[in-house]
């Protein structure tokens, strides 16, 4: 027997001895127990967001940055609304120091947002947000903490004896603790607020930095930039006294870093304030704007802005629409031609295993804008949820979208690893979540 041979059977029976006592075993083949599938990502449903970072992945620190009211909170709680309507009971912990939540208006906004579902709390101290956090490690899915900024530690009782300096080492503390219990599986989404930075040789980028201790900077899987762009972008109407206001602000969301995937990726999008719009996120404007850049939709100028809705599985023209206000309406009042669109978009954003992988979380999400824009918008949809799930399996299974030989390839790697509701758990194994 060879030394590779050796050190295999070496590391299974060091990973038997830990799983006896009780304890997660992190040792083993990389193939094995190192590599995140695609299936293992949780799937948001909103496209900027799928688009920039490919899901969230279990285990992972995810920072949200930017200057204040640019929009992170709002970001957030759509994707805590979004998964809760997609996956089945998500287990969900909020941390809310900033208060965000305790404004009525402000929930109002999010429709579909369960907060009898939701485990809520108000801890400002570091310390305790942390022995909260491992406790409550084994049976969490997603964790928010709005914000770092407004966090302190326990020693700034006294305001005389409080040190920044000794704040910034509890945080680091804390960071460097996170990954023995994060890894068991959830997600944790931190809201972050960009500071000016004072020291005039910090090399940090334009001269801005976030709070939290060095130890974020290695801890979190990725940050995800939230910048306003001026006001001369944003969306404005009158008020009944004839002035101006903003109705949406132009956001630009950017990936800053990401140990998951690709960094410096960029979209614009637009974040809604009007509380007389029913959404944060135009999700309707959003698709077509993508479906526009693939090519699911066409546009033809020289024929009066007529814009062509195509079936990517058959070329087939489903809709043609002059302008692009009436193109909005037109999948406002018929939502499951506005699932399909999204379904496709899905398909041209996502790579073979990607989509393959992500298939059930993608239908689920289709079914989930059905009746969001049902309830929200009106439009009338003549099925149950569980029917319409059934409708979408049957219409568009998954063998429609690929060649045959790419199929089986996959199959013979993947199995069908559709789980159909229940979120991903974190880990490696190919084993893992084959059941559909």
């Amino acid at each position: 027997m060879n030394k590779l041979d050796e050190l295999k059977k070496k590391a299974k029976r060091r990973a038997l001895k830990l799983e006896k006592t009780g304890e997660k075993s992190y040792l083993g083949i990389l193939d094995e127990v190192g590599v995140s599938r695609p299936y293992q990502r949780i799937l948001t449903g909103i496209l900027s967001f799928d688009y920039l970072i490919g899901g969230l992945k279990p285990g992972t620190v995810l920072e949200f940055s930017g200057e204040e009211n640019a929009g992170k909170s709002t970001l957030v709680w759509k994707i805590i609304e979004n998964i809760q309507n997609i996956y089945n009971k998500p287990a969900i912990h909020i941390n809310d120091v900033e208060g965000t939540s305790s404004d009525e208006e402000f929930l109002d906004r999010f429709k579909l947002l369960k907060p009898q579902d939701i485990i809520f709390n108000i801890e400002p101290k570091i310390e305790n947000y942390f022995n909260e956090l491992e406790e409550l490690a084994d049976y969490l899915d997603i964790a928010v903490l709005d914000s770092v900024a407004v966090m302190s530690s326990v020693n700034d009782r006294d305001l005389e004896k409080s040190d920044m300096g000794k704040t910034a080492q509890t945080w680091s503390r804390g960071w460097k603790r996170v990954y023995d219990f994060v890894r068991k599986g959830m997600v944790i989404l931190a809201i972050n607020q960009v500071r000016d930075n004072l020291d005039p040789y910090a090399s940090s980028k334009n001269g801005a930095q976030t709070t939290g201790g060095r130890a974020l900077r290695h801890a979190k899987s990725a940050q995800i930039h939230l910048k306003k762009e001026s006001k001369s972008k944003a969306i404005k109407k009158k008020n009944f006294m004839g002035e101006e206001e903003i109705s949406a602000w132009e956001t630009v969301i950017e990936v800053q870093k990401n140990k998951q995937g690709s960094a410096f990726k960029k979209v614009s999008t637009y974040l809604w304030t009007d509380p007389e719009i029913p959404e944060t996120f135009d999700v309707i404007e959003e698709a077509i704007t993508f479906g526009i850049n693939y090519g699911v939709i066409t546009r033809n100028s020289s024929k009066g802005s007529k814009y062509t809705f195509t079936n990517m599985l058959t070329g087939e023209i489903i809709k043609e629409i002059n302008g692009r206000d009436a193109l909005t309406k037109y999948f406002y009042e018929t939502p499951l031609h506005f699932a399909f669109l999204k379904i496709s978009v899905y398909r041209h954003m996502f790579n073979d295993k990607f989509f393959y992988g992500l298939y059930d979380k993608i239908l689920l999400t289709a079914k989930a804008d059905v009746f969001g824009i049902s309830i929200k918008y009106g439009a009338k949809v003549d099925s149950t949820e569980e029917k319409l799930l059934e409708k979408f399996k049957k219409d568009m299974p998954i063998e429609v979208f690929f060649e045959k030989k790419a199929l089986k390839e996959l199959k013979e790697k993947y199995g069908e690893p559709w789980t159909w509701g229940a979120l991903p758990s974190n880990g490696g194994g190919e084993d893992d979540e084959k059941t559909s």
